[in-house]
């Protein structure tokens, strides 16, 4: 009579459920959070009720893959999320939204706070530009389009519905509002 076949024990499972977890909330080539993370960890009930959202478009990194190949575009993809998790504070969040798209959420541990983008976000899009341009070899160049939005964070989709017409306004005057 052969044996039964063997159970995995409990804890195998757990750290299988966990691992099927991350791999669902995170992209592949950056580790950093997809869509599908991100929207999950906004839901979590101890998150900010308030925060700053920093869309962030990479311009140039699909010039890069086509003139040089897959893996110098996702090179230059990988350098980007570094580049951009690097200007980040602990407990903000970062995302691989798509493509050559990065989603930032600064997350305001102040509820009183109620007033357009804080100062720092200014300052985050300036440093992430100043990271990108010392990360990536001038035979690269990038450029970076940005919209910053601030309000609840329960309110994403408009969050970041108005960071991109930010971010369509910057293409189309050179100047974000």
């Amino acid at each position: 009579m052969p044996a039964p076949p063997a159970t995995p024990d409990i804890c195998t499972l757990l750290e299988d459920l966990a691992r099927a977890r991350h791999e669902a909330d995170h992209d592949d080539l950056t580790g950093l959070l997809n869509r599908r993370g991100l929207r999950r960890r906004l839901s979590l009930a101890e998150m900010p009720t308030q925060g700053t959202l920093v869309f962030c478009d990479v311009d140039g990194l699909k010039k890069i893959n086509a003139a040089k190949g897959h893996a110098a575009g996702d090179a230059a993809i990988q350098k980007a999320a570094t580049a951009l998790r690097s200007c980040l504070r602990p407990g903000d969040l970062l995302a691989r939204w798509g493509g050559d798209e990065f989603l930032a959420i600064l997350c305001d541990s102040s509820p009183t706070r109620r007033q357009g983008p804080p100062a720092e976000a200014d300052a985050l899009a300036q440093r992430f530009k100043d990271r990108l341009e010392a990360i990536l070899p001038a035979s690269q160049p990038v450029r970076l389009s940005l919209g910053l939005t601030h309000g609840p964070l329960a309110a994403f989709t408009d969050l970041l519905e108005q960071a991109d017409a930010q971010i369509r306004l910057v293409r189309q005057t050179g100047k974000r509002p």
